[in-house]
């Protein structure tokens, strides 16, 4: 006998599980017909990897006891009757590799502190989602972990359908406590090159869409908005802080991109617009095209404001030849601006100083989709 005991309960009453130790690796109640399970003993089991819980007929479970199990690498939960699961309480298992929620009676599922790093298995019809600070740090890869199957078993080549979550919808759900600290936990852990792709999902779930090209620590954010439980009254905290940050940055000429002026007017960020507008005819008098053996450069360009939508909407990408450039030199004289070009070494190009390593990346990837 172990010193292990979980308790589930099935149509033969209560019963109890004892053959397994707290030093065991892998548990398995399978097909014992359970309509609940006790998981709250496993918060013991330090070396567990695999929890087998297929083929009964649970309806609901607590996974919370499982936050302790750093070493878990496979949750199998598959062909039971579960119409709801929460995986928040799986944030820390950072060695997770699959989780099965196959044949269940599941709607959707939040995936947010799974997809990054888990393997997950649903039925084709579940609707998969997403909280929106995830929206522009998600990758192909991150969304291939998801295999949707058919018939409970069999897997189909179908691209699954994220659903971004709001952050009102999210608030309503869970209130904004547990949504506060849930974000806390994805910010704190990103690295700087993140952030902004980080705020930029964050502010756009907040439905603050004018302000979301703020180039800094998107924790800032949030400041002073931990003690708020309503959602507009949340909302109007992280709109202030994001004026005041934006201030700051434009204040220190830094970048100009993504910020909406014509969404600001008439809102509290209306005293932001003419700083802005006038630091883009100063970022694009200033900007230099490098040229090197007729071959253009264009990424200086493309972190300025006004060359960002002439090169989106012209349809180019990193480089162009000095022929092409024409058309954009075009476009700048229509705005009443001159393109500077000089010959320089592209391997000594300096880059924008006031613009995050994370914004240059973002756009860097969008000027390599415009390509």
């Amino acid at each position: 006998m172990g010193d292990l005991e979980i308790v589930y309960t099935s149509p033969l009453g209560r019963q109890v599980e004892k053959k397994y130790t707290t030093t065991d690796t892998k548990i398995e109640l399978l097909m014992r017909v359970a309509t609940s399970v006790d998981l709250k003993p496993l918060h013991r089991c330090a070396k567990l990897e695999i929890l087998e819980l297929s083929d009964n007929q649970l309806e609901s479970i607590d996974l919370t006891p499982l936050g302790d199990c750093s070493t878990l690498k496979q949750l199998r939960i598959g062909r039971n009757r579960l119409k709801s699961i929460d995986l928040w309480p799986l944030w820390n298992s950072k060695e997770l590799e699959e989780i099965d929620l196959v044949d269940n009676r599941l709607e959707e599922v939040n995936l947010t502190p799974v997809i990054q790093r888990s393997r997950v298995r649903l039925d084709e019809d579940v609707r998969t989602s997403v909280d929106n600070v995830l929206r522009y740090l998600l990758s192909g890869n991150d969304t291939a972990r998801i295999s949707l199957c058919i018939n409970a078993r069999e897997p189909i080549e179908l691209s699954p359908r994220i659903e971004w979550n709001p952050y009102d919808k999210l608030i309503f759900k869970n209130g904004w406590k547990p949504t506060y600290q849930r974000l806390i936990e994805i910010l704190k852990g990103l690295e700087k090159r993140c952030w902004f792709r980080a705020q930029k999902g964050l502010l756009e779930g907040f439905r603050i869409h004018e302000l979301a090209g703020y180039d800094g620590d998107p924790m800032l954010l949030l400041k002073g908005s931990e003690d708020e439980t309503d959602y507009h009254r949340v909302r109007n905290v992280i709109y202030d802080n994001a004026i005041q940050l934006i201030e700051n940055q434009i204040n220190a000429e830094g970048s100009t991109l993504f910020l909406d002026v014509g969404r600001m007017v008439g809102t509290r960020a209306m005293k932001l617009v003419l700083k802005i507008v006038a630091l883009r005819e100063k970022e694009i008098q200033e900007v230099v095209v490098p040229i090197e053996s007729g071959k253009v450069n264009l990424m200086p360009l493309w972190y300025t404001h006004f060359g960002n939508e002439i090169l989106r909407v012209l349809r180019f990408g990193a480089t162009t030849n000095i022929y092409d450039l024409q058309l954009i030199e075009s476009s700048l004289q229509q705005l009443g601006s001159n393109l500077r070009m000089e010959s320089i070494d592209l391997e000594n190009l300096s880059s924008h100083s006031n613009i995050s390593d994370g914004l240059k990346e973002y756009v860097d990837s969008i000027a390599e989709i415009n390509q």
